[in-house]
């Protein structure tokens, strides 16, 4: 079963929360290319918020 849009959107905030920057970097990535899944709002707000973490 491949995740989907919501469960992506749901690992990301995690690592939000988490301060895992690297890790939602590297799900970001993986999303793009392994999964083929576009973006939406809600992926880049995630990526937004998890660079506000970054040192």
């Amino acid at each position: 079963m491949e995740p989907n849009d919501v469960t992506f959107t749901s690992v990301l905030q995690f690592f939000n929360h988490d301060g895992s920057v690297d890790e939602g970097l590297f799900l970001f990535k993986l999303m793009l290319k392994d999964h083929e899944t576009i973006p939406n709002d809600d992926h880049y707000t995630c990526i937004v918020d998890l660079l506000g973490y970054a040192d």
